[in-house]
């Protein structure tokens, strides 16, 4: 009951997402389940293709659940098409800003259950952790319209890496120490 207790107080200090929904691969490297939302702001055309690209590569990672209920990370994208002086399509302006939403009620949540005789305004401190979000990767980048496919696949690539790669690690570590 200890390790689960130490366990839960880790996942949720490192908000480790899926804590209870992780999937052991046949490596024993743990596979991180997590909730992502894909908002694109630009003309229609352009929308559409980035979202279906971001959508696309985003399920090839096998562990991700695209989703607008409740998602853990954003990907929030504006862009533009750019034009010369002439007014000749050169190509598309992108602003990728990808942030996560920050468990931080259900830490103090599980902090008040667990430490009840703290002299502490619970309600107070849940009030000022709601709706938190912390930005983890913001890109900006310019990209000809025949390789907007392969900015969107290193989109996702850099928040595979950059992102959720970390939370396998911190998985791993923590499921190292348990044993």
């Amino acid at each position: 009951m200890k390790k689960l207790v130490i366990l839960l107080i880790v996942a949720a200090a490192c908000n480790v997402p899926g804590i209870g929904e992780r999937v052991l691969a046949q490596s024993d490297t743990p596979k991180v389940s997590c909730r992502v939302q894909v908002i694109v702001t630009a003309n229609q055309q352009i929308a559409g293709s980035i979202s279906s690209y971001i959508k696309r590569e985003l399920r090839s990672l096998h562990d991700v659940v695209i989703t607008d209920n409740n998602p853990q990370y954003n990907f929030r994208i504006v862009a533009t098409e750019l034009k010369s002086d002439r007014g000749t399509k050169i190509g598309v302006g992108i602003s990728c800003v990808i942030t996560e939403s920050l468990a931080l009620d259900a830490f103090v949540n599980m902090l008040e259950v667990r430490f009840p005789e703290c002299r502490i305004d619970w309600d107070i401190l849940k009030d000022r952790c709601k709706d938190q979000t912390e930005i983890l990767l913001h890109k900006v980048v310019y990209t000809p319209h025949e390789d907007l496919r392969k900015t969107c696949e290193k989109l996702v690539a850099d928040f595979d890496v950059t992102v959720l790669e970390l939370r396998r690690k911190s998985l791993r570590n923590v499921l190292d120490t348990e044993k």
